[in-house]
């Protein structure tokens, strides 16, 4: 009876260790996507601005 729960809980203390692996790892990730999302952001930003600039000036040429 006594080693059968050695047995579980050793499975259990596995089983805690790779969900605390998989936490870290899901942590990671989220970091890395949070940063491709930041980067992605402000080069949309960018292009925003370029277009309104490329509008400007043309709306320029017609209207100068």
């Amino acid at each position: 009876m006594m080693q059968e729960l050695e047995v579980r809980v050793n499975v259990l203390e596995e089983k805690y260790k790779g969900a605390l692996e998989d936490i870290k790892h899901l942590e990671e990730e989220n970091i890395e996507t949070t940063n491709v999302l930041y980067e992605l952001m402000e080069n949309i930003r960018a292009v925003d601005a370029r277009i309104d600039i490329v509008a400007d000036d043309w709306g320029n040429q017609f209207n100068g």
